[in-house]
C-alpha cells in the first residue's frame, strides 16, 4: 500500500483521474470542433452559443472531479520534500504524467481552432505590425491608420493595407492601444515569427505557459508540496479556452510574477524588483504586489531605496523609450478603460447601483456614481493590502498566500470581470488551493450567454446570469478565507 505521504506525493492513477482526463480531452476537442461554427462571417443569432456554453461548463465539471474526490489537497506531512520534476522522472509519477499529457493535448486541440466570440487578438496582431513598420502603437488609433490621412506615416498606411481584415476587425478602433511596453514587445516578436498569424501568437503563449508550469514545479518542490497540484493550473479548461482559443495574452504575466515571488522568498529584492517591473510592463495591475516586496525588505532603508529605484527606473525607461501611454485625450485607450470600462461586474455593480440610489438623496447627480465606485473599490483594495501586510498572523504559504489574497481581491471587486481575468489567480491557486476561488472555472463560462441573449432582445436577463456566475463564489468565500475552504488531502 505505502504510507499516506507517499500516496499524496505520488497518487495512483485511479478512476477519478481517468474520467477527469477523458472529460477534459473530449470537452476541449468538442469546443475545438464546435468553434468552426463561429466566426466573423456568421450572424450572432446563428452561432451555437448554448451548445458552446454547455460543453464549456461540462469541461468545468470534469475539472472538479479530483477536487470533489479529494485527490488534490493539503499534504499530511508539510515537511515532505517535493523533489524537482524533470522529464526523465515523470514516468515515476503516473498522475503527474497524465496531467502533463492531458493539459498539452487540450492546448493542442485549441491551437488551430476558430476563436469563439472573442476578437481582442486582432489588436495584438496589429500592434506588432505597427512596431514592425517603425511606428509607436501609442501614437495612432487603428481607425486613423486605416483612413491613411495626412498625419499618418506612409509606412503605417502601407501596413494597414497589407493587414487586410485585421484592422477592420479591431474592437474600439477609435481608441489607441492600452497595452504596456513589454507586452508590445511580445506582439512584435509574434509578428517576427509570422506576420498577422494567430497561430504564431498562440505558440508564443505556449512558451510562456510551459515556463509557468516549470516555475510552479520549482515552487511546489521548495514548499514541500505535491507536484501534481500543478493540475489546478495546467488542466484548467477556462485557461485553455481563453488563452489558446480566444488568444488572450494574460498567460505572459505568470513567468515574471512567479519569478518575482521566488526572488522575494530567496531574499533577493533587486532581481525581484526587475521581474515585478517586467510583469507590470505586461499588464499594469502587478504593481499591486509591490507592497509585498517593500514589506519583505522593511525596515532596511537602503534596500527600500534600491527596490523603489530599480522598479521605478525600469518603468520610467519603458515609458520614455516607447512613449507609453501616449496623449491622455479622447482617443486614449488607457483613459477610457480607467474611467468607464465595465463588463460582467458583480460586486462593483452593486456598489455603483447603491451610489446611484444614494447620491440623488444627497442632491448629487447620479452620473458621479461611476468614478466614485472606482474610488471606493480602489480604497477597498488598499485596505486589503494593508491588512495583508500588517497582520501579525503569517499568511499560509508565505508570499504566495498573500499574493493570492491580493489578486483575488482585485478580480472580485473589479468593474471588469472577464473570464480571462480570472486566470490571474490560477498559478497561486496551484500553490494554495481554495475551493471558493476555484468555483469560477465552473461558472464563468456563463458569461458567454450574453451573446445568446443579445440578438434575441433578452439582455434584461443579463443581471441574473451575472448573479449565477458570482453568488456561489461569495457564499463560499468567507469560510474559505478562514481555512475551511481549502482542498483537503486524499488518496
Amino acid at each position: 500500500m505505502g504510507n499516506a505521504s507517499t500516496l499524496i506525493n505520488r497518487p495512483r492513477v485511479n478512476g477519478v483521474w481517468i474520467f477527469t482526463a477523458l472529460g477534459l480531452l473530449s470537452g476541449s476537442l468538442g469546443l475545438s470542433l464546435l468553434s468552426k461554427r463561429f466566426g466573423e462571417d456568421r450572424a450572432l443569432i446563428e452561432q451555437p452559443v448554448l451548445w458552446m456554453v454547455a460543453v464549456y461548463v461540462g469541461c468545468g465539471i470534469s475539472y472538479f472531479l479530483p477536487i470533489l474526490k479529494k485527490t488534490i489537497g493539503k499534504p499530511e506531512n508539510p515537511a515532505l520534500d517535493g523533489s524537482p520534476v524533470g522529464l526523465k522522472n515523470l514516468r515515476k509519477q503516473p498522475v503527474l504524467l497524465l496531467i502533463v499529457v492531458t493539459g498539452f493535448l487540450m492546448r493542442l486541440f485549441m491551437l488551430f481552432s476558430t476563436p469563439i466570440l472573442e476578437n481582442d487578438f486582432y489588436r495584438y496582431l496589429w500592434d506588432g505590425a505597427q512596431i514592425a513598420a517603425g511606428c509607436s502603437p501609442y501614437r495612432f488609433s487603428p481607425k486613423e491608420a486605416a483612413a491613411a490621412g495626412e498625419r499618418i506615416p506612409k509606412e503605417l498606411g502601407k501596413m494597414a493595407r497589407e493587414a487586410g481584415a485585421v484592422v477592420g476587425r479591431i474592437n474600439h478602433p477609435e481608441l489607441r492601444t492600452i497595452y504596456p511596453p513589454v507586452l508590445e514587445a511580445f506582439f512584435f516578436l509574434a509578428y517576427g515569427f509570422r506576420p498577422f498569424s494567430l497561430t504564431a501568437w498562440r505558440l508564443l503563449l505556449l512558451g510562456a505557459d510551459l515556463s509557468t508550469l516549470a516555475l510552479l514545479w520549482i515552487i511546489l518542490g521548495q514548499l514541500g508540496k505535491p507536484s501534481h497540484w500543478s493540475y489546478l493550473y495546467w488542466c484548467n479548461p477556462l485557461l485553455v479556452k481563453e488563452i489558446y482559443n480566444s488568444g488572450h495574452m494574460d498567460v505572459l504575466l505568470f513567468p515574471f510574477l512567479l519569478s518575482a515571488l521566488i526572488c522575494m522568498e530567496k531574499k533577493r529584492p533587486g532581481p525581484a524588483a526587475v521581474f515585478l517591473a517586467m510583469a507590470t510592463g505586461v499588464k499594469i495591475w502587478p504593481v499591486l504586489l509591490l507592497p509585498l516586496l517593500l514589506g519583505a525588505v522593511f525596515p532596511d532603508v537602503r534596500k527600500l531605496i534600491r527596490v523603489v529605484s530599480v522598479f521605478g527606473g525600469i518603468l520610467l525607461v519603458m515609458a520614455v523609450v516607447t512613449g507609453f501611454p501616449g496623449p491622455l485625450d479622447a482617443s486614449s485607450g488607457l483613459l477610457a478603460y480607467s474611467r468607464s470600462w465595465e463588463n460582467n461586474s458583480s460586486f462593483f455593480r452593486l456598489v455603483e447601483g447603491f451610489l446611484q440610489w444614494l447620491l440623488p438623496l444627497m442632491e448629487i447627480h447620479p452620473g458621479h456614481a461611476q468614478w466614485l465606485s472606482r474610488m471606493l473599490v480602489g480604497g477597498m483594495l488598499l485596505l486589503v493590502t494593508g491588512i495583508v501586510l500588517f497582520t501579525k498572523k503569517e499568511s499560509p504559504d508565505g508570499l504566495y498566500g498573500k499574493a493570492l489574497i491580493l489578486v483575488a481581491a482585485l478580480f472580485l471587486v473589479s468593474p471588469t470581470q472577464f473570464p480571462w481575468y480570472y486566470t490571474w489567480l490560477l498559478p497561486f491557486l496551484a500553490i494554495r488551493p481554495q475551493v471558493a476561488l476555484t468555483i469560477p472555472t465552473l461558472l464563468l463560462p456563463l458569461y458567454y450567454l450574453r451573446y445568446y441573449l443579445e440578438p434575441r432582445g433578452l439582455l434584461d436577463l443579463l443581471p441574473l446570469v451575472i448573479a449565477l456566475e458570482f453568488i456561489p463564489v461569495w457564499l463560499l468565500l468567507a469560510p474559505g478565507l478562514k481555512g475551511k475552504g481549502r482542498i483537503h488531502a486524499g488518496r
